[in-house]
């Protein structure tokens, strides 16, 4: 029996356009210019809040009227410093340690550090190595690390300019941990 050529081209082009169909499904719906909800990394790295319970919700993309919003619902009068909208600044309680919230903007009203600094006192190594596993488990190994005879320094630096920094000041006399949220 002889197939015929016509039969032969067809069923050629129905399994050539079979296994592009398969692997075409096995592209990633975004490769093929699918628009998908995406999270920034700003969504996805540590946030005050993830540490600190009843940490005011501030974004990244926030303003300086939203973000002095946000601060405001949690119950907090956040002051700002020569009536500039260039820093946010509050004293309350974060895990029941005293301490201050200070969020940084440029001078284009653009957000670019988020800081708490926490009153630890005889718990402040206790509390530094509580932070710093809990960055570890999310984001791996410090990719800098400083140790001064004033300060122990741990740096995150992560993708799209973001970097997390956890500071412990050596002084017996200092009771301070620090740890910024920066956007470079």
């Amino acid at each position: 029996m002889r197939i015929g050529a016509s039969f032969l081209i067809s069923f050629t082009l129905l399994v050539c356009l079979s296994l592009a169909r398969n692997v075409t499904t096995a592209i990633p719906s975004h490769a093929s210019g699918a628009v998908e909800p995406t999270k920034s990394l700003a969504d996805e790295m540590l946030q005050p809040a993830d540490f600190f319970q009843d940490f005011p919700e501030i974004k990244w993309n926030m303003s300086w009227a939203e973000t002095k919003k946000a601060i405001e619902r949690k119950g907090i009068n956040p002051v700002s410093f020569k009536n500039a909208q260039t820093e946010l600044a509050w004293d309350g309680k974060f895990n029941g340690m005293d301490g201050r919230g200070t969020v940084l903007f440029k001078e284009n009203g653009q957000m670019y550090e988020i800081a708490v600094i926490i009153y630890a006192f005889d718990k402040r190594k206790e509390v530094f190595e509580q932070l710093r596993m809990k960055i570890e488990k999310k984001h791996g190994a410090a990719t800098e690390e400083q140790d001064t005879s004033v300060a122990t320094s741990k740096v995150w630096k992560l993708k799209n300019g973001f970097a997390i920094e956890l500071r412990l000041i050596k002084d017996d006399n200092s009771p301070v941990i620090d740890i910024h949220w920066v956007k470079e």
